[in-house]
């Protein structure tokens, strides 16, 4: 049973009314398998990280204080071997989590299947999951998504987790660590329609001044009469 099911819902409301947050910085570990130039993280071998028991219990009593969303960083998330239990952990609890990585441990091949997903989704491939339990999500559609909504729209009110935990629990390792792009339901905004390729940085950046050159020129030019 997630722990969203049974919170209060409006707490995470009642915290933005009193300037409380919503929003949690997490450092799942101290350690780095890159060695920057302006980072001392690479040095914090042997320092104490939270076992994963203890982040489960500091989480759940968050959540019930209205955290709601989990910023997920290190260090290097993916050093801790234990990294995709924890985020299963925090999945579980309700929360919606954002993970930053300097991507190392992400293999081309999952790189491509992320992006093909994407790129081949139009503004209309997205669905809004879990209102009936108050924490709604917009998610790219696959035949998990379709089975969740059909589940919503014959239970209605009646809509439990344990219901839906087919289609939700445990799905972003599923996506991220095996590369399952239909394993469940998994964030996605309409921003997906206007993506149509993939360009390298290089040819993003200069695409971007490029365009913004011409608009300025045209404006300009009108201006002056």
């Amino acid at each position: 049973m997630r722990l969203s099911d049974t919170a209060r819902p409006f707490k995470p409301v009642t915290n933005l009314l009193r300037g409380r947050p919503v929003l949690a910085i997490f450092e799942i570990c101290l350690r780095c398998n890159s060695a920057c130039g302006y980072c001392d993280l690479p040095l914090n071998e042997g320092r104490y990280e939270l076992s994963r028991d203890e982040i489960k219990t500091i989480f759940t009593g968050l959540y019930r204080d209205g955290i709601r969303h989990l910023f997920i960083q290190g260090g290097e998330p993916f050093v801790r071997r234990d990294c995709i239990d924890i985020l299963e952990d925090l999945d579980a609890i309700g929360y919606r989590m954002t993970v930053i990585t300097n991507g190392t441990r992400c293999t081309p091949e999952l790189v491509a299947r992320l992006k093909q997903a994407i790129l081949a989704a139009t503004e209309l491939d997205t669905r809004l999951v879990m209102r009936p339990l108050r924490n709604t999500e917009r998610v790219l559609n696959n035949p998990a998504v379709e089975r969740l909504l059909a589940k919503e729209q014959q239970l209605g009110s009646d809509l439990t987790i344990e219901d839906i935990l087919d289609e939700v629990a445990g799905v972003y390792p599923r996506v991220m660590q095996d590369g399952d792009m239909d394993a469940g339901a998994w964030s996605c905004g309409m921003v997906a329609g206007l993506i149509h390729d993939i360009p390298t940085c290089a040819e993003l950046i200069d695409r971007i001044m490029t365009e913004a050159d011409a608009l300025i020129r045209e404006r300009l030019v009108g201006l002056a009469g």
